[in-house]
């Protein structure tokens, strides 16, 4: 939608200008980010689909794909994009809590 790439794009000339001030290089800049921030999450729709696969047909091939994705999530990988993405339209919204 529109307004989210609006948004993004707001968001992305604001990040901009901060890095502009940033005394450190960008390269420092990039180690810190990568240090924090996952290259991969465990994303609610892929564990669904692994929990599925595992009780409905009794494979836990998926379930163990995921966890090899999830193993270093700080680390670049090559791994299937469906891992990186949102759901496909119609997926179901999810709410999480604490502790679940």
């Amino acid at each position: 939608p529109f307004f989210i790439e609006r948004g993004f794009s707001n968001w992305y000339v604001q990040w901009q200008a901060r890095l502009k001030r940033q005394p450190e290089p960008w390269e420092a800049v990039k180690a810190l980010m990568n240090a924090h921030n996952p290259a991969v999450i465990p994303r609610n729709h892929k564990v669904e689909e692994a929990l599925d696969a595992a009780v409905e047909q009794n494979d836990l091939s998926v379930m163990e794909s995921l966890l090899a994705v999830l193993k270093h999530p700080y680390e670049e990988q090559t791994i299937d994009s469906s891992y990186t993405l949102p759901p496909g339209p119609g997926g179901v919204p999810y709410r999480t809590f604490c502790g679940t």
